[in-house]
């Protein structure tokens, strides 16, 4: 019995070991892997088997997004794709040069990356878990679909949200959406409330808007009131 335990034991450390220097020889678990980790995955898996896998980790609970590089012009972007348009694009381009990424947005928050490829080595693909597409510019959508109004309502969305995290962690700090600088300030507390304001910095031009966050609901206080940037 004390054998057996001690055979149990190594083959235990040698688990941990492996996960520690963050290569595994299978794909991995998210439920086993450590939040808000950083981890190179094994590179003799292709790019169907690492999406397969990880579509399959992100399940039902979680919204699944993906990140490929698609030629707009000229210019090469990450563009977001639905899901059945990232299968096809695994399909005929995932083990190529350019890079994708894969994230699943829910209870169980990760990312997969795969970077440019040079030369004859093949890509790193790496998983972070805890984090999704935060901070990661990208088109929304393909440039013949018309946006304007998407846009605006995406930029509402993200204005609000950042509202809650100024709320939340009480100071002020800038953040890029999708190209966009956004510059929150954090106020003061008023009461049960928080008063801050947001930023959107376009260029030349810069319009903020002040929120009051109470309970994490947010409250716009005033519309967008335009300024003249002296950037």
């Amino acid at each position: 019995m004390k054998k057996f335990a001690l055979s149990f034991l190594s083959i235990l450390l040698a688990t941990v070991d492996t996960i520690e220097a963050g290569s595994f020889k299978t794909l991995p678990t998210i439920s086993e892997t450590q939040g808000y980790s950083y981890i190179e995955l094994d590179s003799r898996h292709d790019a169907k088997d690492i999406f397969d896998h990880f579509v399959s980790e992100c399940g039902a609970s979680g919204k699944l997004l993906f990140l490929g590089t698609l030629r707009d012009a000229s210019h090469l972007r990450l563009t977001l794709l639905n899901e059945d348009e990232a299968a096809s694009y695994i399909e005929t381009d995932g083990d190529g040069k350019y890079p994708w990424l894969l994230a699943c947005d829910g209870p169980e928050k990760f990312l997969v990356e795969k970077d440019q490829k040079y030369g004859p080595k093949e890509a790193k693909v790496r998983l972070y878990k805890g984090r999704a597409f935060e901070g990661i510019d990208y088109a929304l959508e393909r440039s013949s679909a018309p946006a304007a109004k998407t846009v605006a309502q995406i930029d509402e969305g993200y204005t609000e949200k950042l509202a809650t995290d100024l709320a939340w962690y009480k100071m002020s700090f800038v953040s890029t959406h999708q190209g966009t600088r956004f510059e929150g300030r954090y106020e003061n507390r008023s009461g049960s409330c928080d008063m801050v304001s947001v930023t959107r910095v376009d260029s030349d031009n810069a319009t903020t808007q002040s929120f009051k966050v109470c309970s994490g609901t947010v409250y716009p206080l005033t519309g967008p009131v335009a300024m003249n940037s002296a950037r």
